[in-house]
């Protein structure tokens, strides 16, 4: 049997096929999304990796203890693949946490890729003068950032979510990116961020389409893919090439969403301590 790698919110029972991408092939269950992908995709809560997508029609994911089977095939699984998506990040050395931000807060405006939100509202290079929705969608943005990280995050939320373009809007990754935030603040330091959590998720829980609405679960329940884990670990490192190296690769996850959540992820660690 073939040997795979597989998320730790991926329950077993079966799974109805959903969609297909070059690197993915995504199934249903509920309202919750599981992904088979490639391994440069990386490993998540709600991924299977493989070495290579089985080719033609893959009606049905099923998950057994240990096993799983896909278009035919049986593969096996063991305690030490399956990937922990809470993994125990210690306590933060200060110093280190915050040249690891800077370096992120400096990279973040000037290679976010084009049309990102997190680049056009940061001060990175001069685009194309945007047309009239991307105008408005980046007032919007704005006043959402703005609520959110202040006194009113359910209203933030509110404004936040679906806004922008593609599977998973631009407006929902930088919502998700501060979820994470708050919850690695509660883990670290155990802020009462709690409430700031649930009241953000309250205003889109239920809501969008199956990418955003388990991504978005995902960061609610302080659940990190492989990526994002790549570049807490680094922040916490704080040297800048590898707070860099780590960000490009989240970065390159969809048109802008890995930029996007990782400004959501540095303005939520932003407010955290400092001592």
């Amino acid at each position: 049997m073939r040997r795979v790698r597989v998320g730790d919110r991926v329950g077993t029972g079966g799974w109805a096929f959903h969609s297909r991408f070059p690197r993915s092939i995504n199934f249903l269950r509920g309202t919750e999304l599981a992904s088979v992908v490639l391994p440069d995709v990386g490993a998540g809560p709600h991924a299977v990796v493989m070495e290579a997508l089985p080719a033609g029609q893959a009606p049905a994911l099923t998950v057994g203890t240990g096993w799983l089977e896909l278009a035919g095939r049986r593969y096996e699984f063991d305690a030490a693949d399956v990937y922990d998506s809470r993994p125990d990040w210690g306590v933060p050395d200060a110093g280190r946490l915050a040249a690891g931000l800077g370096s992120l807060n400096a990279f973040l405006p000037m290679h976010a890729p084009p049309g990102s939100l997190a680049r056009r509202a940061d001060g990175g290079p001069r685009e194309a003068p945007p047309a009239a929705f991307d105008k408005e969608l980046t007032r919007r943005f704005l006043r959402g950032r703005e609520l959110l990280l202040g006194d009113e995050p359910a209203v933030g939320a509110r404004l936040l979510h679906g806004a922008g373009r593609g599977l998973t809007p631009a407006g929902d990754d930088f919502l998700a990116g501060a979820l994470h935030g708050w919850r690695l603040r509660e883990a670290w330091w155990g802020e009462p961020l709690g409430s700031r959590v649930e009241a953000a998720y309250a205003e889109c829980a239920g809501g969008g389409n199956p990418f955003s609405a388990t991504f978005l679960r995902e960061a609610r329940d302080g659940r990190v893919f492989e990526r994002l884990e790549r570049l807490v670990h680094a922040l916490l490192e704080g040297t800048p090439a590898v707070v860099e190296e780590a960000a490009a690769g989240l970065f390159a996850v969809g048109a802008t969403s890995g930029a996007d959540l990782a400004a959501g992820l540095a303005a939520a660690l932003a407010g955290g301590r400092k001592d």
